[in-house]
């Protein structure tokens, strides 16, 4: 090897063999953890993407060093690869780490959506980050970068130098290992070939790689529409009072049970005692027997079960954006029929933006664990505390509004990751394995929370005007395809989940034996009051009136990772290739062991049908966000009903507004429309602020303007860009003058824009173009 200089052999000995064997340890670590049995074949398939990637990148390195002739060049070229060799060695990790924890791969949607963000990830990503990579990485980090050239300087005092300087030494041809290395890379970022392989037979690195291209060329792609939106749907008005009562409006009530497979259930599996009273309360229930999900992710699963509508299948949580859900969802129907409605959650209320997320469901109020006390009740995990911090808040508001008809959703948290199981109703020995015990403790602290909320209504004399609606959001895996948690479990353990309806004024049990998923929910509850759904269909149907099988869809939540089709008890499973397709018959393989797809001559029908349908959501949900698009940029200014001319530094103009009210109410709600017209090109840090004042109170309505679809830094100049934003008076709030200020300031240095022309401020930077008074109810 005497044709190898210093320089090449402290980047082989100090930056490619360290990563090296860091990546090939942990591929090792996971082999040796998997309980599946591979064989040679299998075995070689699951280390061959590593073992190419590796030394197509010593190879290309090597490449790179020959092809910079000056001492200098090379010198750049050796940092440059070891950068590159440091990031290889986080992704791996990282990689390696979210496969532990998961089951699943990292991919370039994962690793952006998590990087885009990061504010809401962070702490559940440090809960998943063992002391080891805190340690190993930095080491592997220092030794890629440093070590490489402490190499070259020893190898240089014992007369190994040789010529760097390009001409004296090319006995490695150049051109060769440059094509060697090409064909490696290339060779490492393709699937597995033997049945033994699993959808983790490739690297990190080249399936961050392959994804990136992929979502590059599925952004350049167009989708047409193909499914109608339920936005023009209404509720015909019901006849309410009559002598007995008959016709009064009935009260409903969500439990939407976090992380809650069917099969952990002694509603679903007898043997099982983790939910006692609602085995009891489902003798007198409608209940499915199998109930699936849309999308195993709760901000999805959110907006199928109070939307009736399937969820963009995209990964980021487009839902959650202003004014960007293509459907009108239960609780605003309900609110055009007078019922007053609340969503709480024991869980923080900024994950995901579950705030504007609720907002666009329709609800008047929203309570989340940011503003719960506490004390006395245990964390359930890095979301939140226990459910039962909900009884008490939720008591409050029930008095504060039994004089109308109600609809409140409970979203509980403690069966979610990390299964803590506060201690209130007792630990249990359910099982031997220790995860799954704790996950079904969980499961038995929800029962009881049930069971609490229940009795809340008893007390409070609402119980027998309510009807009742008990489902899971999603399931929860737990090692048994050797996937972990929900997003990307498309097994039963991870789509089936409770679904039961309780009307206290109908206890008669019903079991519903066709399949019915979460698109079912809303017709169901809508059908039972007793209202008649006007210009339009919801694309589920009450379940009682199910009489034949229909195809379940699902989708997984990581982008491009899995779909599934089930019909009747015939499962299909598409995996984008990333491992062979699956089929079960789930009345003789109820636990998905024994893959039949290669009996099956009609797979590639099976994928056209699931693929067009993920076409027509996607497309669903993108048109409507052009139209939206569509409504908020303007050529010139239009008609408005009240122009203004204010600008803020010599950056942007409030041209005008449009007000949908004069006055208002505790509890009121009504829309302002903002034209801004920018003036040059606004400074990434630049960020909208709005503030709503009254006697004594002060509420934040920041924003994205124009539903998040156009942020500051893309406004164009000239265009004018109307901000439609929805206004909710707190229902605590006094009667007087409101105030809505606003400005702009600078995100980094904290300023406020200074304001001119004719519009009255506040003298503090806040421009102040509306004052509304606010009147006693």
């Amino acid at each position: 090897m005497k044709q190898l200089d210093s320089l090449e052999w402290g980047y082989l000995l100090g930056a490619a063999l360290p990563g090296a064997i860091l990546v090939l340890v942990l591929n090792l670590v996971r082999l040796a953890g998997d309980e599946v049995s591979r064989g040679l074949l299998g075995s070689l398939d699951m280390l061959k993407s590593e073992v190419f990637l590796l030394l197509g990148l010593a190879a290309g390195g090597l490449a790179l060093l020959r092809f910079m002739r000056a001492r200098s060049g090379r010198a750049v070229a050796l940092f440059v690869m070891q950068v590159l060799w440091a990031i290889i060695a986080f992704f791996e990790v990282a990689g390696h780490q979210f496969f532990i924890t998961t089951g699943s791969v990292l991919d370039y949607y994962l690793l952006a959506f998590s990087l885009g963000n990061l504010s809401d990830n962070a702490e559940v990503i440090s809960s998943e980050v063992p002391l080891w990579i805190y340690i190993a990485v930095p080491l592997v980090t220092v030794s890629i970068l440093c070590v490489p050239w402490l190499i070259r300087s020893f190898l240089a005092t014992k007369g190994h130098a040789q010529d760097e300087d390009a001409t004296a030494q090319q006995n490695l041809p150049l051109l060769p290992t440059a094509v060697l290395s090409f064909l490696l890379i290339f060779a490492s970022t393709l699937p597995a070939y033997s049945s033994q392989a699993t959808h983790n037979a490739r690297a990190t690195t080249p399936t961050i790689a392959v994804t990136a291209i992929a979502a590059l060329s599925s952004s350049m792609s167009t989708v047409e529409e193909a499914k109608a939106t339920t936005l023009d749907i209404h509720l015909k008005p019901r006849e309410t009072g009559g002598d007995n009562g008959a016709h009064k409006q009935r009260n409903v009530v969500f439990l939407v049970l976090e992380s809650t497979r069917a099969s952990a259930m002694t509603v679903y599996d007898e043997t099982l005692e983790t939910t006692p009273f609602l085995a009891e309360l489902a003798k007198r229930s409608t209940v499915a027997e199998k109930a699936y999900v849309q999308v195993p992710h709760s901000s999805k699963a959110l907006t199928s079960i109070l939307c009736g509508i399937t969820p963009n299948l995209h990964m980021p949580i487009t839902e959650a954006i202003e004014g960007n859900i293509p459907g009108r969802c239960l609780a605003d129907l309900l609110g055009e029929q007078g019922y007053s409605s609340l969503f709480i959650q024991s869980a923080v209320g900024t994950f995901e933006n579950r705030y504007q997320l609720v907002e666009n469901f329709g609800f008047d109020e929203f309570i989340s664990g940011n503003e719960l006390d506490s004390k006395g009740f245990e964390k359930a995990n890095y979301f939140g505390y226990e459910d039962d911090i909900m009884l008490k808040p939720s008591r409050k508001w029930l008095e504060a509004n039994k004089n109308k008809p109600i609809f409140a959703t409970y979203f509980t948290l403690t069966p979610h990751h990390q299964y803590l199981a506060p201690r209130r109703y007792g630990r249990h020995p359910y099982a031997e394995d220790d995860l799954l015990n704790r996950y079904l403790n969980t499961i038995h602290y929800v029962d009881n929370f049930v069971k609490n909320v229940l009795d809340q209504f008893k007390e409070l004399g609402l119980y027998e005007d309510t009807i009742f609606v008990i489902v899971g959001d999603h399931g929860e895996g737990l090692g048994e395809h050797d996937r972990f948690q929900h997003d990307n479990v498309i097994y039963q353990e991870g789509v089936r989940v409770p679904f039961l309806i309780y009307d206290p004024q109908d206890p008669q049990p019903r079991r519903v034996k066709y399949n019915v998923n979460h698109l079912d929910v809303v017709p169901s509850v809508i059908k039972r009051l007793g209202y008649e759904v006007l210009d339009g269909d919801f694309p589920g149907m009450p379940i009682l009136e199910v009489e034949e099988e229909r195809p379940m869809r699902i989708n997984c939540w990581y982008e491009r990772r899995c779909m599934a089709q089930i019909i009747g008890d015939q499962k299909y499973i598409h995996h984008f290739d990333s491992q062979p397709d699956e089929y079960f018959d789930l009345s003789e393989d109820p636990d998905e062991r024994n893959d039949i797809a290669n009996s099956r001559d009609d797979l590639s029908e099976l994928r056209r049908d699931l693929l067009d349908w993920r076409r027509e959501i996607i497309g669903m949900h993108r048109s409507h966000a052009e139209r939206i698009a569509e409504d908020v940029l303007f050529e010139s200014l239009p008609d408005v009903q009240h122009q203004l001319d204010a600008q803020f530094g010599d950056v942007v103009k409030l041209r005008g507004y449009d007000i949908t009210a004069e006055s208002t109410v505790p509890g009121g709600r009504f829309t302002v429309t903002w034209y801004f017209e920018a003036v040059k090109k606004l400074n990434p840090d630049l960020k909208l602020f709005v503030h709503l004042e009254g006697p004594g109170k002060m509420k934040n309505l920041d924003h994205a303007p124009a539903q998040g679809l156009f942020p500051l830094e893309d406004w164009k100049p000239g265009t004018i860009i109307a901000d439609k934003q929805v206004i909710r008076v707190p229902r605590k709030w006094k009667t007087g003058d409101l105030k809505i200020l606003l400005g702009f300031w600078n995100a980094k240095t904290g300023e406020r824009m200074e304001i001119t022309g004719t519009i009255p401020t506040d003298g503090n930077n806040r421009a102040m173009p509306v004052t509304m008074p606010v009147q006693a109810k």
